[in-house]
């Protein structure tokens, strides 16, 4: 596989005060929260799904400073992804505790069909002075599920969450998350929880030589299709904070079903190897997803700190594509995402973050970048000019799917332009993609003014779909056929010719439902429920009906009285 570098020269018009500029016409800014002073709001980001279960995507955010007070609590909003008002928040119940540094999308871990969420809290005393913990959170109600703590104190439990996927391979989706410091000065430790309860599934340790600190988790992919997710644990440096440090780095790929070792990535803890990591969809197209490796301080051709991240094979674990920095001290691949369609063109994008990266509005402004598989920009986001070391993109998330609005989320944790170290957080909504639904009419069987029509209503995905008959042949024998098309229509050589638009010649193409009769007044309607996107995104099929007199039919296929066909595609709404 070949290798790619970025090198993103070309950059868009700028916004002003903590604003970004709009590079791609499928992204709109729907809105910029802002904090109050020392909240650092925006310190983490989640796109937490449809938890108010109106269409549209729900996010959170963390401003772990809140109230902006000496030994702050700390807060998360949960807020709508339609009107953007609150729906919830949660606050930390102690000084200095940290709530909010970390938030993540869980899935629907309760299995009452609305996803759930996780915070992060890691100098929590609940459990233990400086333990720190993890929370999950109900997003129908934002009801506490379960909390559990770390195991040593200061060992910052909690500092980062992700999703795991269903690592035990229960039906419900897991966690995993940080304790950084858990061993310093040997290391650190991941742990990976049930999503049910929280009790322990595995616990891995990272020490030295191949890293220390445990810094950046990910979850959520099979790679060796053993039907358990698997994970990523990212050591950035062999010291106490993940700064370019001399030493060890590393990143871990562990078998979610056994916590064992599936490769080693040893890198250099001055690159702040490891610093992010993060799964991806099948970008090679081996049938296998890939994953993403942050190195922010990966020095390049003269400009120090310029950052890279890496793509690597899910199959063979080598990288096929690189994306570098372009300046000094940019900190690319600071933060990374990896599944999402921010285009609109049904392919998965990049999005990556250098929180420190120049830009025409001035020194350490920072950017997100959009990048395609194949490694081309798509767009570039500044920070402002007002906003110097605001760490701009420290925090990102999106979410897409088909048929839905995404959502993108940056966070600015120190973004001072309306208040010293406020915080900000700027969420630009993407254009829904995937195949519109669409109902075909393929014109009239035989000509007869007596023959039947068959209608349908658009088949979107997630919403019931009618199929109507209208004949004047009351309390008539019908039968409904069905083929997946594409198929060439057969024309029977009757006086007027008849043609058959379902598949007669391919039998296992040619599907009946059960019979039915017409009414009285020669109606007859069937309504199906279709399963949501993305199942069946995209499938047509074609459909035809005949009716026969109530005395027997003479074949399925006989032109009795033929309706008209109908070609339906499954898809989002019009």
């Amino acid at each position: 596989m070949s290798s790619s570098s970025l090198r993103v020269r070309g950059r868009f018009a700028l916004g002003m005060w903590c604003l970004l500029a709009l590079a791609v016409p499928a992204q709109t800014l729907e809105i910029t929260h802002v904090g109050q002073a020392f909240d650092y709001l925006g310190t983490s980001v989640a796109v937490v799904g449809d938890i108010d279960q109106d269409g549209i995507f729900d996010y959170a955010m963390g401003a772990p400073g809140w109230p902006g007070t000496a030994n702050p609590n700390g807060r998360v909003d949960v807020r709508s992804g339609a009107a953007h008002g609150l729906i919830r928040s949660h606050a930390g119940t102690q000084l200095a505790q940290d709530f909010g540094r970390s938030v993540a999308r869980i899935g629907d871990v309760d299995l009452d069909g609305v996803p759930d969420y996780a915070i992060g809290s890691p100098m929590d005393h609940a459990f233990g002075f400086g333990h720190g913990s993890v929370r999950m959170f109900s997003g129908a109600t934002g009801a506490p599920l379960w909390a559990r703590g770390g195991s040593y104190s200061a060992g910052r439990f909690g500092e980062s969450i992700a999703a795991a996927g269903d690592v035990d391979a229960d039906g419900v989706p897991d966690v995993i998350a940080t304790e950084p410091n858990a061993l310093l000065p040997l290391g650190g430790r991941a742990w990976v929880m049930s999503g049910t309860n929280g009790v322990t599934l595995h616990s891995i340790e990272v020490t030295a030589p191949t890293g220390g600190r445990v810094d950046a988790v990910a979850g959520g992919a099979d790679l060796d299709h053993d039907g358990h997710a698997d994970v990523l644990i990212g050591s950035c440096t062999g010291g106490t904070t993940c700064n370019g440090i001399a030493g060890a780095a590393s990143v871990r790929v562990v078998s979610g079903a056994t916590g064992a070792l599936i490769h080693l990535h040893v890198g250099n803890g001055e690159d702040a190897f490891g610093a992010a990591v993060e799964f991806t969809d099948d970008l090679d197209g081996d049938g296998i997803d890939d994953y993403a490796i942050g190195a922010p301080w990966t020095d390049l051709s003269g400009a120090a700190n310029a950052g890279r991240v890496s793509v690597y094979s899910g199959a063979t674990h080598a990288a096929f594509l690189t994306l570098d920095g372009l300046l000094a001290n940019d900190r690319f691949g600071s933060d990374i995402r990896g599944r999402c369609d921010l285009d609109g063109d049904g392919a998965t994008d990049l999005v990556v973050s250098a929180p420190w990266a120049d830009t025409p509005n001035g020194v350490n402004t920072g950017t997100v970048t959009i990048v395609t598989a194949s490694g081309t920009p798509i767009a570039v986001f500044h920070g402002s000019a007002l906003d110097q070391n605001a760490g701009f993109g420290s925090a990102i998330d999106c979410l897409t799917a088909p048929c839905v609005r995404g959502k993108l989320l940056i966070g600015i944790p120190e973004c001072s332009a309306i208040a010293n170290r406020a915080g900000a957080v700027y969420v630009l909504e993407t254009s829904a993609f995937g195949v519109p639904a669409s109902v075909v009419n393929l014109g009239t069987s035989c000509g007869l003014p007596l023959e039947p029509v068959l209608s349908s209503t658009p088949p979107v995905l997630g919403q019931p779909v009618t199929i109507s008959v209208q004949s004047v042949f009351p309390n008539a024998l019908l039968f409904l056929a069905v083929s997946f098309a594409p198929v060439a229509p057969l024309v029977i050589p009757t006086s007027p010719p008849c043609t058959v638009y379902v598949d007669a010649v391919n039998p296992a193409n040619f599907f009946l439902f059960p019979t039915a009769f017409t009414d009285p007044t020669g109606a007859w309607s069937l309504t199906l429920s279709l399963p949501p996107p993305p199942a069946a995104l995209g499938v047509e099929v074609i459909l035809q009906v005949r009716l026969c007199a109530p005395a027997g039919p003479p074949g399925p296929l006989s032109p009795d009285w033929l309706s008209n066909g109908l070609r339906l595609r499954f898809g989002c709404p019009l």
